[in-house]
């Protein structure tokens, strides 16, 4: 057949108010408005609903609950759609090395903030069948290769944020995203209004959720970590929260595994074993001293970790630390704690083998020369502060040392240079994926099928797939 190799999306969208078709949103993301079209996106081609084809279940239900208000109805309405755009990818879970995929969500957090200040638009669905791997190719002087980069798509839960002075921004639709990515906040109050800070966190997730399944750790039990922090959930009165495990490590700004020992990473699987190394020793006590003492920069304790040659520790945990200083820092500020039902962790002694990672494509120079121009410097942000409201009071001092992290969280320029200082300062491992640590039989909490009271869109929090290779949906695209 003549004609480019294109991806064709087949899927049955949300028709209610408030939710736009995909292409509308690909559509003006595309477009040279706001100073051209946002990079890092999919290429709209063609789109548009399948003739008339809608569900009819919800109207079943109406008349089977002839009392009840037709917006209490469990069951939205769905029109057969179709998408067509330029680029075939890969899933994101088919990254080569750890280095790649810190690039690869770094490209995503650049197209997030590109999609928020020049188009006005938040993306509200940060999760691993949204990020793909885009094999661009790339002319060197050995010939034609491929570089993979990050391609944030499905954005038809996206909200615009920006409108006139004279207009307000639309609301959002009841708990839009994907339960495991979604941010502990958002999780804890169903009303709230999703802002940068949640899709930053999001981003967080995205990220531990590979590391914890694909990097040598010293989590027991990887199995049940996923069911805890990932698909953690309590019921109160009817309504359904996020879990106590992803919640805690927010707000407290560390990660933990049962026994409340610090969750580490490391370069190989011979270091999985608790070790008594001073050195890493020192890096947690040091860890823990700037968390509660409020200094909130804890890159000065891990950079001391890989100047006293402890090298075991993956690069991963630095980046993770400095990203939850400011994730913490969010917290201190904006979270009000609510009464919530405690659960008591689960102990277990089970570990994991690792198999030998894959063979690594190398492309660091390339990298290097890509991150060289980027500067730690302070720069003004075009970025108008995110609606959140402080909930805290808190000592003069202290305030001030959080508003600085927080604010990071929210500026995208500032995230942006998060992910480059990590990539340009670490000596990234050549080869440090191991097989899959989560079981293939892995299933996810009974708990969390229930649709009890649930007023979700189409990407509900509940029906949010978690398995040990993330279902070929329309959110994966398999090069073929």
């Amino acid at each position: 057949m003549d004609g480019p190799f294109v991806y064709l999306k087949d899927a049955w969208r949300v028709d209610h108010e408030g939710i736009e078709q995909e292409g509308k949103i690909l559509a003006v993301l595309n477009d040279d408005s706001g100073g051209g079209p946002v990079n890092g996106v999919p290429t709209l081609r063609c789109h548009g609903d399948v003739e008339d084809q809608v569900t009819r279940s919800q109207i079943v239900w109406q008349r089977k609950h002839p009392g009840i208000d037709p917006k209490d109805c469990p069951l939205k309405t769905h029109r057969h759609y179709r998408l067509v755009v330029d680029e075939v990818c890969r899933p994101m879970r088919e990254f080569d090395t750890f280095l790649d995929l810190v690039v690869m969500i770094h490209d995503c957090i650049a197209a997030h903030g590109d999609a928020y200040v020049r188009k006005g638009l938040l993306h509200r669905d940060i999760s691993a069948g949204n990020v793909l791997i885009y094999p661009k190719q790339v002319v060197t002087d050995s010939g034609v290769t491929e570089d993979p980069v990050g391609i944030l798509a499905d954005w038809e839960l996206a909200s615009k944020v920006k409108e006139s002075k004279t207009k307000q921004a639309p609301p959002q639709s009841h708990r839009a995203g994907t339960w495991q990515f979604t941010s502990a906040m958002a999780l804890d109050n169903p009303e709230k209004r999703v802002v940068v800070q949640d899709d930053m966190e999001s981003f967080f997730h995205l990220i531990l959720y590979y590391a914890i399944r694909f990097l040598p750790n010293n989590c027991g039990n990887v199995d049940k970590f996923m069911d805890g922090y990932f698909d953690g959930q309590l019921e109160v009165d009817g309504e359904y929260y996020g879990g106590e495990e992803k919640l805690h490590a927010m707000r407290e700004g560390k990660m933990t595994v049962f026994g409340a020992d610090a969750l580490k990473f490391y370069t190989s699987e011979e270091q999985t074993q608790p070790s008594a190394d001073n050195t890493s020793q020192q890096y947690e006590e040091a860890l823990d001293s700037s968390i509660s003492s409020g200094a909130l920069e804890i890159e000065s304790a891990a950079a001391s970790q890989e100047a006293g040659g402890s090298s075991e520790l993956h690069p991963i945990n630095s980046l993770f630390s400095d990203f939850l200083t400011r994730i913490k820092a969010h917290y201190a500020l904006y979270y009000t704690p609510r009464k919530t039902i405690q659960k008591k962790p689960t102990q277990d002694d089970r570990r994991t083998r690792f198999s030998k990672p894959p063979t690594f494509t190398e492309r660091r120079m390339r990298l290097r020369i890509r991150f060289a121009g980027d500067s730690d410097e302070e720069s003004d942000s075009d970025e108008a502060p995110s609606s959140e409201t402080p909930e805290v009071v808190l000592p003069t001092q202290q305030r001030k040392l959080f508003e600085e992290a927080a604010a990071k969280l929210g500026d995208h320029k500032e995230m942006k240079k998060l992910f480059s200082r990590h990539i340009r300062k670490h000596a990234w491992p050549d080869e440090d994926r191991v097989a899959d640590q989560l079981p293939k039989k892995h299933s996810r909490n009974t708990e969390n099928t229930s649709t009890k009271n649930t007023k979700t869109t189409k990407r509900t929090h509940d029906m949010a797939q978690l398995d040990t290779a993330e279902r070929q949906s329309k959110r994966t695209r398999s090069m073929r």
